[in-house]
């Protein structure tokens, strides 16, 4: 979703865009060494365990006020990696 000051702003809209690519490029590096290693599928889509793992925070921090707190953490966690490696098991 797009705010309307971006959706009218070609320009602005790109650079949004490179500054988030810059600001989540680190988070790819887990996930393509676990691809390395053979914890994650080759044709895992790194983008969107990105996204999925970034967007709980911003909800957050930005929509609901809540805290990122030590038990928001481990229960974010737990969902997250439940999530990435739901595919194995019926690979393996």
């Amino acid at each position: 979703m797009q705010t309307r000051a971006t959706a009218d702003d070609p320009e602005l809209r790109a650079g949004l865009h490179e500054l988030a690519q810059q600001d989540t490029a680190f988070m790819r590096l887990p996930f393509d060494r676990a691809i390395d290693r053979g914890e994650l599928p080759p044709d895992t889509d790194v983008g969107m365990l990105v996204e999925l793992l970034v967007a709980p925070l911003l909800t957050r921090v930005a929509v609901t006020g809540l805290p990122i707190d030590e038990e928001f953490g481990r229960r974010l966690a737990a969902t997250f990696l439940t999530l990435a490696t739901a595919g194995q098991a019926s690979e393996a």
